[in-house]
């Protein structure tokens, strides 16, 4: 008798082929010349990239997941449709892993670091006294800021004249110079002139008018829940102490292990000291 396949055999053997798709795709292209000059670029590690897959944790070859290429791509701003089309057979295949990768690389930098938008660096270049590449100053990324009543802006340190806005800021370390100044260095050095750190051969791409909202609106719920926190262990301790029989509502508590918790939120401009409920 024939076996028979249910429905739901057939839609889970497709998801499988879907997601293995774009790792068959890298594996039996890997030896392309076209890929392997992109992963030269991007430094990439595509050892484990076999088909079938070894899962072997004693073996190099071991298959490593798409993130760990997919990072590296996105870190050195070569994680174009065209590259990723060449790597996985359709850019498509992998787009949820890229925004991740993205949104993780963006959100690292800290909010208001004129490097914000670069995100992580990439590989420094092995020589300092060679220029810096023509892509890298190209896409260096620009600073402006209202400056505050009676704020005089800062000097650049190649010219030592004040900084008209917008300036332009090094990956890395964040210095920032005249455009011309810079991009006058950066063609006989890859270094920063301040404080000598290297310029990276590579930058994630410049974000999107729509990646930059989506940033700002994970900064937004970060910060809801860093503030909802502390407030909402507050009210849990209120209730608690509620509860208490009045012999033991401001004594064990109060002076205690809640006295001090509430003396350190006390600039939080609740008005509670430590002891001041048992009194």
């Amino acid at each position: 008798m024939p076996a028979t396949t249910s429905q739901g055999d057939g839609d889970t053997d497709g998801l499988i082929d879907k997601v293995m798709a774009p790792i068959k795709h890298l594996a039996l292209a890997k030896s392309q010349p076209e890929v392997q000059e992109l992963a030269r670029r991007a430094q990439l590690d595509l050892r484990g990239f076999n088909w079938p897959l070894i899962h072997d944790w004693n073996d190099e070859r071991r298959f490593p997941g798409l993130s760990p290429v997919i990072s590296r791509l996105v870190q050195t701003g070569l994680d174009t449709p065209e590259n990723l089309q060449l790597l996985f057979g359709s850019a498509e295949s992998v787009a949820d892993i890229q925004r991740e990768m993205r949104m993780y690389c963006l959100l690292s930098p800290p909010p208001g670091s004129p490097a914000f938008a670069m995100g992580y660096r990439g590989p420094a270049p092995s020589d300092p006294d060679q220029p810096a590449d023509p892509a890298v100053i190209e896409a260096l990324p620009r600073w402006q800021r209202e400056l505050a009543e009676g704020e005089q802006p800062p000097d650049c340190s190649i010219c030592s004249e004040k900084l008209a806005s917008p300036a332009q800021a090094l990956p890395g370390c964040s210095h920032l110079y005249h455009p011309v100044c810079i991009r006058r260095w950066l063609q006989r050095k890859s270094t920063c002139p301040l404080c000598r750190t290297p310029v990276p051969d590579m930058a994630p791409r410049p974000p999107s008018a729509e990646e930059l909202e989506a940033v700002a609106r994970v900064r937004e719920m970060q910060q809801l829940f860093r503030d909802m926190g502390p407030e909402e262990e507050e009210e849990e301790e209120e209730a608690a102490l509620q509860q208490q029989p009045d012999g033991r509502h401001g004594g064990g508590r109060a002076g205690g292990r809640g006295g001090p918790r509430r003396g350190r939120r006390g600039g939080r401009g609740r008005g509670r000291g430590g002891g001041g409920r048992g009194h």
